[in-house]
């Protein structure tokens, strides 16, 4: 018997879902997405995607330049110290000069060692979207034949009149006369 794998899903002939990653530079908007078909997103995620083996390999670039600063600016500093010791004023003064600058030097690139780690992090985003089917529309049953002639009714209830505020006298009934006498 052969391993044939999952077969529930089928080839329906055209694609219904899209996995998208985008890349931008750290710390920009990552550009909208469009697919050019109508789309719903149905999930997002991020995970941390930083390939420290690039970074370490930045960072060390950077330590071997503040190794060779650092190494410089000792070495201009002994040679400075031999020169004033040599009664040499200018070329001591013009060796700490170039000691300085390479101790400068090596401080950025401590700096610049250190902060790779965090500058080159990168964040990946991963959004899934799944295609809205908009090309069935069922326009087969559309009923014009009937008229619902029931909007044409009017509510003449409104045309009642409350005359329970006005003051109606009262009836006095005239049908019937006494005419008994009181002797």
């Amino acid at each position: 018997m052969s391993d044939t794998g999952d077969t529930t899903g089928y080839d329906s002939g055209y694609t219904t879902s899209y996995e998208v990653t985008t890349e931008a530079p750290a710390y920009t908007e990552v550009p909208a997405f469009d697919p050019g078909v109508p789309v719903v997103e149905t999930d997002s995620y991020s995970y941390n995607s930083t390939d420290y083996s690039e970074v370490a390999a930045v960072s060390e670039t950077y330590m071997d330049e503040y190794s060779a600063n650092a190494d410089a600016s000792n070495s201009l500093w002994q040679a400075s110290v031999d020169a004033y010791l040599a009664g040499d004023d200018m070329a001591a003064y013009e060796l700490n000069q170039a000691s300085i600058a390479a101790d400068s030097a090596s401080d950025q690139a401590w700096t610049d060692a250190g902060s790779v780690w965090t500058s080159m992090e990168e964040t990946t985003t991963v959004t899934s979207y799944e295609t809205v089917d908009t090309s069935y529309v069922d326009t087969s049953y559309v009923d014009t034949s009937y008229v619902d002639a029931s909007s044409t009714y009017v509510d003449t209830s409104s045309t009642y009149v409350d005359t329970g505020s006005t003051y109606v006298a009262p009836v006095v009934d005239t049908s019937y006369t006494d005419t008994s006498t009181d002797i």
